[in-house]
């Protein structure tokens, strides 16, 4: 499908929270091919929301007016006016998310009260921008005062506030999103809130949700890396943190902006099942389907849509498709004219839109203004966006203690890469090198160069309007030099990029050499040493590579610190035997030296985890910036056709391609031991259709697959690690092979352990159905792991997995291989831990009998009720598996049928095939069963009534089940159903299949 946008959209949809699941929006209002969006909404979990379109801001003379600009417009086409639910979206489902919705409600009806009281003009001028630079932010709409509505401003950017002063450069989103830590990622958004709130800003034009599909596209740093889920838990918690200070939030890109190159003038071609919806050659402002049939009706979203400036081409079109606000005012750039304002009027007045649908655009943006709190107390603009020394700047200082929070996500950020012989933390070096202009000051001033549009000094962030004016930039060289003053250490320096021998010569004969690379990004409108946004390819700047050789050369300490905007290529360096540890430090903010400084010596021990994969080979990536061309420029969403999104790891482990370093990844001072993976699932059933607010229903959202697990820290030192929560599901479904579904950040002392939880729901098990339209459940057998990265499963072999088939519902699958775990005394049958394949191991009798014995001792006077109830479930149990069997030996598809009741499991065997799984699992079932049967009154039986012990033979086995029973009884099932396996020389691959 095309997503045509020549220019793009920021899409402002005010939040709709949801209290624990995010999902999948990928839509952008703007020219052809291209949308820029600004959507604030709750972070969806599987966010696949683009970049937006940020034109040139120059800086000209402020005009004072703030009235709306007039209507005088070209001839445009208009659409009819909608009708039914895209007309009256908002009444239908209001805030969705459960803390807020009855409040949400209220707001709703206090907005439409106000609304009421509103002339068609006022109502219009709501959505209508009143031009660039005629207001004293970035993006305004006009006071009105029978109302108190004062306006609203809007300012960039998603780490801090633009065009201002005496505010903070927060670490970027890439760097955010490294933490994996959602407590730092709501922290940082409050703290962002707040700096807004205190400058008077009424809407922040963050956080940025683009997923970063190609590892060169210019503004990948605004947003949160390249996997959906980690871009939707960020995007989440900074959503919710900027909305607690009552600031509008507004997520953005929606949608398709993957690219600065052609970003004005080409087509997005998306498969539907990553875009839900065709946008074929419409402009995404102007595209009902994707904004009043996907985002409003579909996804129950509440808020308001605003396009991204000067995205808007229409007036009635663009209204009707379901667009609410237009930015920043005026056609073009000095234009004087707008789309909206009169022009909007004249076309309700005609019948072109609807009285009803003026009513919608307008209640959705006051609702917004009242949901936050907006209308009682809220400070006024008190800066100039186009002069900061203007008379009516205020300088209030918003920045607080924020350099603190600051330094700690810069820290927490930081990925340690390589460390070979524990080069790192820093012992006690007396003579320092530090080599390379990333580790120094920026010539030309810290703020020498318009919105960053330079590489000068160390790298803290992007360049674009998604910058911010820093209040001052701790550089690593002056951070260094105070740490080493306090050790009594010397530092020697060399900040000259192109001369490589003064770099060698600095670093000869030191006990480290600390080497400082960069490369740098940023927004289309300003080129930076030929890079015109986008990066041209994927190597360190300034010579950097070089830079990295030569010290290495003379230097058995050599240490790398990165500074990017992104992946580099570290081939020509990264197995050099003298570079002994590799930070990636990406964008850092402010506080960028300090937070170098504490992970180098230990202060800090680095958590950070990789947001993204780094690659061998810029050719091993999934996309690549489309660079040339005329007309409208076609840019192929290849990977996602057919119904998956494989872009970064889920690319290459879908192409068998071994990365540098993979997605997840990161190394720490101390070591940890996961064990003890448990899997519970749920029941099963059903498909989700659409519908008003469906991804948000509980079918796919309520708590579905329980997952929990130990870790401990084995190492010396305190420590916090990452654990990550995976999916593999068949192949055959068409989806990435590994998909990351669950992650927590948990810090512990050294010998401490804590148990981990990490719940799933059906989304996280469900593909968008295009044939159906609809949430389907992955059918098959879909396998849960947990590892330290994408490519790292700490529980080796655990294959404790969904199964969702047309009849059955979840089963949990277990699989066993040499050396032998402890007996189930002590471990669970399901965390039985597997390195092969289902079907490759079959239980070695003697430790089966072992393990029975054990159990038994454990456990041995069952009564007759526990008797009963073992031989009937774990026939079930068990002949289910070995249906599976047989079915897989000899292609029989009929559904497995559970054995009933004691006695119906008795009269419905027949004899068939006495040497399949299905005979030899039915005829230890009966005779178990028979046995419980016949056995004594009273209630106990003794051990001698279960048969002789251990058994002679599998007739007096019964088979394993998976049921609620206490934890005795699930070892004696674990250890009845591997003796049974390992008499009749089965697999040890057992399932319980629960009927949907």
């Amino acid at each position: 499908m095309s997503t045509n946008t020549w220019l793009t959209l920021s899409i402002a949809l005010l939040l709709v929270q949801s209290a624990s699941a995010q999902q999948p929006i990928y839509a952008q209002c703007g020219g052809i091919g291209w949308t820029g969006g600004t959507i604030t909404i709750n972070a969806w979990r599987e966010a696949l929301l683009p970049r937006q379109l940020f034109p040139v801001y120059d800086s000209c003379q402020l005009h004072p007016t703030t009235s709306a600009p007039t209507s005088s417009v070209p001839t445009t086409t208009s659409g009819p006016a909608p009708t039914g639910a895209w007309a009256t979206a908002i009444t239908k489902v209001l805030f969705l998310f459960p803390e807020f919705n009855q409040h949400g409600l209220t707001l709703n009806n206090q907005a439409k009260a106000a609304v009421a009281k509103l002339t068609l003009s006022e109502k219009v001028s709501l959505g209508t921008g009143v031009q660039w630079e005629k207001g004293h932010c970035v993006g305004n709409t006009p006071a009105i005062s029978s109302i108190n509505f004062p306006g609203l401003c809007l300012q960039d950017s998603p780490l801090g506030v633009r065009f201002a002063d005496k505010v903070s450069v927060f670490p970027a989103g890439v760097n955010t999103a490294a933490t994996f830590n959602r407590d730092l990622f709501r922290q940082r958004g409050a703290a962002l809130g707040a700096e807004f709130k205190g400058k008077g800003v009424n809407v922040a034009l963050g956080p940025a949700m683009n997923i970063a599909r190609v590892p060169a596209a210019g503004r990948n740093w605004e947003g949160f890396g390249a996997d959906p889920y980690l871009s939707g838990e960020a995007s989440y918690e900074t959503v919710i943190g900027i909305q607690s200070q009552g600031v509008q939030a507004c997520a953005k890109h929606y949608l398709n902006n993957e690219q600065e190159h052609f970003r004005e003038s080409s087509s997005s071609n998306v498969d539907d099942s990553v875009l839900y919806f065709p946008v074929n050659g419409t402009y995404a402002c102007e595209n009902n389907n994707i904004l009043n049939k996907l985002l409003k009706s579909e996804l129950g979203f509440q808020g308001y849509v605003m396009s991204d400036w000067w995205a808007t081409h229409s007036g009635a079109t663009s209204v009707n498709a379901g667009l609410d606000m237009t930015m920043p005012g005026d056609i073009s750039l000095g234009s004087g004219t707008t789309y909206f304002g009169s022009n909007l009027v004249n076309s309700v007045n005609s019948g072109q839109v609807s009285q009803s649908r003026i009513d919608d655009l307008a209640t959705r943006i006051l609702a917004a203004w009242y949901l936050v709190g907006q209308d009682s107390g809220y400070p006024a603009v008190n800066f100039d966006s186009w002069n900061i020394n203007d008379s009516f700047n205020k300088h209030i200082d918003v920045q607080g203690d924020h350099k603190t929070l600051i330094r700690t996500i810069g820290g927490a950020s930081t990925v340690l890469l390589k460390n070979k012989n524990s080069a790192l933390p820093l012992k006690t070096p007396s003579t320092i090198a530090v080599v390379g202009n990333d580790a120094g000051p920026n010539s030309k001033g810290i703020n020498g160069c318009t919105d960053r549009g330079c590489n000068d000094g160390t790298l803290a962030q992007g360049w674009g309007s998604g910058t911010a004016e820093y209040p001052y930039l701790v550089n690593p060289l002056d951070a260094i030099k105070t740490k080493a003053s306090s050790i009594g250490a010397t530092v020697t320096s060399s900040l000259s990029d192109s001369d490589i021998n003064a770099a060698a010569n600095a670093a000869r004969g030191k006990d480290v050499a600390l080497v400082f690379i960069s490369a740098d990004s940023g927004e289309g409108y300003i080129t930076v040493e030929g890079n015109a946004g986008d990066r041209n390819n994927l190597q360190a700047w300034h010579n950097g590579d070089a830079l990295v050789a030569a010290v290495a050369a003379v230097n058995k300490n050599t240490i790398v610190v990165v500074h990017t905007v992104g992946q580099i290529v570290m081939e020509p360096w990264i197995d050099h035997a003298n570079v002994t540890a590799v930070l990636w430090a990406g964008l850092q903010g402010q506080e960028a030296g300090n937070a170098v400084v504490d992970v180098l010596w230990g202060a800090v021990n680095p958590s950070g985890r990789l947001p993204y994969t780094i690659a061998k080979s810029a050719s091993d990536y999934s996309a690549s910036i489309i660079t040339s061309g005329s007309g409208i420029v076609q840019i192929p969403y290849t990977e996602g056709s057919v119904r998956s999104l494989k872009v970064d790891y889920r690319a290459f482990d879908a192409n068998g391609i071994t990365p540098r370093f993979e997605f997840g990844f990161g190394l720490s001072y101390t070591t940890f031991e996961y064990s003890n993976l448990v899997v519970t699932p749920g029941a099963s059933g059903g498909t989700q259709p659409t519908g008003p607010g469906s991804p948000l229903s509980s079918w796919l959202q309520d708590p579905w697959v329980k997952v929990t697990f130990t870790l401990k820290n084995t190492g010396a030192v305190a420590g916090t690690e990452i654990p990550q929560l995976y999916i593999s599901p068949p192949a055959s479904s068409g989806e990435p092979p590994n998909a990351l579904k669950g992650f927590e950040n948990v810090s512990l002392q050294p010998g401490a352990s804590t148990t981990v939880t990490i719940t799933l729901n059906r989304y996280d098990f469900s593909y968008w159905n295009l044939a159906g339209q609809k949430w389907s459940l992955i059918s098959g057998t879909t396998s849960v792991w947990v590892g330290s990265s994408s490519r790292s499963k700490k529980l080796t072999g655990l294959d404790a997995g969904i199964r969702i088939n047309n009849h059955c519902g979840a089963s949990t699958r277990i699989l066993l291989l040499p050396p032998p775990p402890p007996p189930p005394t002590s471990v669970p049958c399901r965390l039985l831990k597997s390195m092969a394949p289902a079907n490759d191991y079959r239980p070695d009798k003697r430790e089966a009998k072992n393990m029975l014995k054990k159990a038994f001792e454990r456990n041995p006077h069952p009564s007759r009720k526990q008797m009963e109830a073992i031989s009937v479930e774990c026939g079930r149990s068990v002949e289910t598996v070995a249906k599976w069997q047989e079915r897989e030996k000899y292609g029989n598809e009929e559904k497995p049928q559970a054995l009933g009741s004691s006695q119906s499991t008795i009269h419905e065997v027949r004899d068939r095939d006495l040497d399949s799984p299905v005979s030899l699992v039915r005829t230890a079932s009966l005779n178990r069963l028979r046995r419980a049967n016949s056995g004594t009154s009273g209630h106990r039986a003794s051990s001698e009534q279960w048969g002789q012990f251990p058994p002679s033979s599998a007739d007096d086995i019964p088979s394993m089940a998976f049921g609620e029973l206490h934890k005795q009884q699930h070892e004696l099932h674990c250890a009845m159903a591997m003796y049974h396996l390992a008499t009749q020389g089965l697999p040890m691959s057992l399932t319980h299949d629960t009927e949907a």
